[in-house]
């Protein structure tokens, strides 16, 4: 499949999904439950309004800085626009770590604990960004120092699952993408255990991990646990394409060629409907769609799926962005073994 996690810069993108916005900080205010619930939502304009609303804590105005970041984060990651946004978001974060680095010497307690956790994602944000645009040494400084503020917030508070999340899929996949770095070691298992127990947090605040887990679980070949994680989340969030997306490939690989074609058509109806659209989510869709319909032998109904994808209207910086243009590589070239000749997409 086009969207593997076994390249870096992918794999790097899903380590922190929705750490910025998904997951609830050591302690919470007001603020953080109204934003949390709009991302929940995917409705980052409601998010971004939010922050908007007058504040009087010094806790408040932390997550309101921290939180401008995060809105604009889960949004990103959502449309998968990386790099269309890197400089904007390499800048962003900077802004972020700054001030919260300034606040921190006077916090004390829970609000220098959620300090903490804010400061390591900030910089698993930046790290994200900077490896979009191949600044790999400065990207692996930043996502070091990220987990070491994700290890301090831990140790001031064992139950912040959220950054269990962070310093266990650092684990992961610096293990698994980076086994040359000298005397880093394999630590994938232990990576994988604090993810899992990150998924412990209540509803809503599991998502980050649940996501995490589902992609990791299709990278080894684990379908079946994929496919169960998703589909119980599901149940709660029914319409959430994060999660649409992943059972989409999970019933794919298990070759349940009516679910996958029916959850990859919901993922493609949603996301069209969407404001803006969601071209690589649309995209996506259609690619599980016509895969399962190459599987199922039904070639017409491949050839209009085909031709349907290749015509709808994908502006040309989403139609350059790495997942929509590999997707869309690949249904140009089933097109042509089936129909024998590509019509020109639009």
């Amino acid at each position: 499949m086009s969207q593997s996690l076994r390249h870096f810069p992918n794999s790097l993108v899903l380590l922190w999904i929705l750490l910025a916005g998904l997951v609830r900080a050591p302690s919470s205010s007001t603020l953080l439950d109204s934003v949390s619930q709009a991302l929940i939502r995917q409705d980052y304009t409601k998010a971004t309004k939010e922050l908007c609303v007058p504040l009087s804590s010094l806790r408040e105005n932390l997550d309101k800085t921290y939180l401008s970041l995060a809105i604009r984060q889960a949004e990103i990651m959502d449309y998968e626009s990386y790099e269309l946004f890197s400089r904007e978001m390499i800048s962003k974060s900077d802004s972020i770590i700054t001030v919260i680095t300034t606040q921190l010497p006077r916090l004390r307690g829970a609000d220098s604990t959620t300090a903490l956790f804010y400061l390591g994602n900030a910089l698993g944000c930046k790290s994200i960004f900077l490896a979009k645009e191949s600044q790999w040494i400065p990207s692996i400084q930043c996502a070091l120092s990220s987990v070491n503020y994700l290890h301090a917030a831990q140790k001031q508070n064992p139950f912040c699952f959220a950054a269990y999340l962070g310093t266990g899929i650092y684990n992961y996949y610096l293990s698994v993408n980076f086994k040359w770095i000298p005397l880093f070691g394999d630590h994938s298992a232990e990576g994988l255990k604090d993810i899992r127990t990150a998924a412990k947090a209540p509803i809503p605040y599991d998502l980050a991990a649940k996501n995490s887990l589902c992609w990791i679980y299709i990278d080894r070949k684990d379908y079946l646990r994929s496919d169960s994680v998703a589909a119980a989340t599901l149940i709660t969030y029914p319409d959430h394409t994060v999660f649409l997306r992943a059972r989409a490939h999970s019933t794919f690989y298990l070759q349940k060629w009516a679910l996958a074609d029916s959850i990859a058509w919901r993922l493609v109806t949603i996301s069209k409907k969407r404001t803006p659209v969601n071209w690589s989510d649309m995209v996506s869709g259609y690619y599980i769609a016509i895969k399962t319909a190459e599987a199922r032998k039904q070639k017409g109904h491949l050839i209009q799926l085909c031709n349907e994808a290749l015509n709808c209207g994908i502006p040309a910086s989403y139609a350059s962005l790495p997942y929509v243009h590999q997707n869309l590589k690949d249904i140009r070239e089933t097109l042509t073994r089936h129909a024998g000749a590509v019509i020109e997409s639009r």
